[in-house]
């Protein structure tokens, strides 16, 4: 009974943000004003949890630290984010690994193909020593990347001509994909036909049949709308989508060591919210999108995954051996 009381809650409160564009901090006097970006619409679970997390933070600066949140592209698209993230025209980020990659190479670890059973091995794996060593490259590259993850789901096969069940249906198959080499590789080893394109262009690349479908986390497929492109979901639950929630490492330094203590303390505390809220959902997310006549099938997975040898070979030498051991102990599983 509690935990139908807090989903209704929650849902109601996605209602309620989704109609809301920016979500500001009420003005007055701060130290440091600062602006967050990220990808997603207002009814995210990230977004909701996040405006919590802001609005904590002020209060328990007293006002010292304003965070302004720009949801759903406000800023541009991911990579443009991330650009600004870097020069400092923005101080804080929430965006997925295969983006980070093309500054912070091994942050697409997470992303490897087929590796986690499910969400919580994912998380789990991502905040533990593999997640560390990750951390370390963000710092390199003069990012702060925060210890506890966004949970954005597994990832499924969407399709707008024909139920994707074995590996077979992926040969030739046209679809979307984060602009991110690990995730084309994935799909190219797979005999699919990859195309990058941002969050922001993917129902319009669906509806105008540029592709013939995308692999999205259930939650994107309900809250962007993707529901309207498409018939069919395969469960293929090949790659895991966790958002990092980084700074830029000038403007993090540049706090003083109490507001950085608050800032750390809430963004591990809404985030573990989030990842709460995210697991809960998924049933949810699929009777509604059943109830928009979507199709749920089941797919060989373990013939899909006897394709990737090569795939995770190369991977294998690109992220090197330590950290692939790290993968591997975390997920409990020999990949290649």
């Amino acid at each position: 009974m509690k935990e139908s009381i807090r989903r209704r809650n929650f849902l109601a409160s996605a209602a309620t943000f989704a109609s809301i564009g920016f979500i500001k901090s009420p003005a007055r006097a701060a130290e440091f004003e600062y602006k967050y970006g990220h990808d997603l619409p207002t009814g995210y679970a990230l977004h909701i949890r996040s405006t919590e997390m802001v609005e904590a933070i002020e209060r328990e600066t007293n006002g010292r630290l304003k965070i302004t949140i720009y949801p759903n592209s406000a800023l541009g698209g991911q990579p443009a984010m991330l650009t600004q993230l870097r020069s400092g025209a923005i101080q804080f980020l929430n965006t997925i690994n295969v983006v980070y990659s093309t500054v912070v190479a091994s942050a697409a670890i997470e992303a490897v193909g087929f590796a986690f059973k499910d969400m919580q091995t994912a998380v789990k794996t991502m905040e533990g020593p593999l997640g560390a060593l990750v951390r370390k490259d963000f710092q390199t590259a003069g990012l702060y990347a925060f210890e506890k993850r966004w949970n954005l789901g597994l990832r499924q096969v969407c399709s707008n001509n024909k139920p994707v069940k074995t590996a077979d249906d992926l040969v030739g198959f046209k679809v979307r994909t984060p602009p991110g080499k690990i995730s084309v590789d994935l799909f190219t080893t797979l005999g699919a036909s990859p195309t990058p394109i941002t969050a922001a262009e993917m129902f319009t690349s669906l509806k105008t049949r540029l592709v013939d479908g995308v692999e999205l986390p259930t939650e994107a497929v309900q809250l962007f709308k993707i529901y309207e492109a498409i018939k069919y979901i395969s469960y293929t639950n090949h790659m895991w989508t966790g958002y990092f929630f980084a700074a830029n490492g000038e403007a993090w330094n540049a706090l003083p060591a109490d507001i950085r203590a608050v800032v750390e303390r809430n963004a591990a505390k809404y985030a573990v919210l989030e990842q709460q809220d995210r697991i809960a959902l998924e049933p949810v997310y699929r009777k509604q999108l059943e109830g928009e006549g979507i199709v749920f099938s089941e797919a060989d997975v373990a013939g899909m995954r006897a394709k990737l040898g090569p795939y995770y070979a190369r991977w294998k030498d690109a992220f090197g051996a330590q950290a692939w051991s790290l993968l591997e102990a975390g997920a409990g599983t020999k990949l290649g």
